[in-house]
């Protein structure tokens, strides 16, 4: 028979372990120090750069119709770029850092995922060779880890209103996450190398959009630069 003494130290022990069980769950959430760091700095980069307004330049109109097209200008994201160069190049260096010395390979797949983005988002607004080059390889080294890897929620949680809402609407729910990631990715390439005037590496960059689904919105995408591309 228990005594009360006795019954209570139980309840404080059981009390101990529920409180470092839910310690170790809540650590497990939460990314390596590096990682969180690097990409909270790379998240408010890009936070300043989404509160720069794109301007469209118009540059052939159909008064009759008022159909019109025209070009985004990125000259003044550009211009941030530009001005903030040292402190981008020095996120992406810890990145590096944390990728190689990182143990978890959850954390690293998220931390692939945060170099890569920062990166395509660098290239797309200052178009520079060096930009185009790390983002084109930053890109691939996520497409080429496992299929079965998933951005852990903490990731989504801080790339929500910049980049995840918006883009996890067009996902192919027949998919999985990391192809649909991949398809993204794969456009960003493919829309890259067009920019560097290398028609026929984004025509195969887009093609393999279609090989992971045929239909939903970036298979739609894919298609209709394939599309413009041929008739060039």
């Amino acid at each position: 028979m228990l005594t009360k003494g006795r019954m209570k130290l139980i309840c404080i022990l059981m009390l101990i372990c529920i409180d470092f069980s839910f310690s170790n769950c809540t650590n497990e959430n939460k990314p390596p120090e590096m990682l969180r760091e690097s990409a909270l700095r790379l998240k408010n980069e890009m936070e300043n750069l989404d509160r720069i307004p794109l301007r469209e330049r118009e540059i052939l109109s159909d008064k009759d119709s008022g159909i019109y097209k025209g070009i985004i200008d990125y000259k003044q994201r550009a211009e941030y770029i530009k001005k903030h160069r040292e402190m981008w190049e020095e996120i992406f260096l810890v990145l590096d850092e944390t990728i190689v010395l990182i143990e978890s390979e959850r954390w690293k797949d998220d931390a692939l995922f945060w170099k890569a983005l920062g990166y395509l988002t660098m290239a797309s607004n200052d178009n520079t060779n060096k930009s185009t080059n790390n983002a084109i390889s930053s890109m691939n080294d996520f497409i080429n880890i496992k299929q079965e890897a998933k951005i852990e929620r903490w990731t989504k949680k801080q790339l929500k209103n910049i980049f995840w809402d918006k883009i996890v609407i067009h996902f192919n729910k027949s998919v999985s996450e990391k192809k649909n990631l991949d398809a993204f990715f794969y456009i960003g390439i493919a829309s890259l190398l067009h920019k560097k005037g290398d028609v026929e590496k984004a025509l195969e960059e887009y093609k393999k959009v279609l090989v992971i689904a045929k239909k939903g919105f970036f298979a739609q995408q894919a298609r209709g630069q394939i599309e413009l591309l041929n008739r060039q």
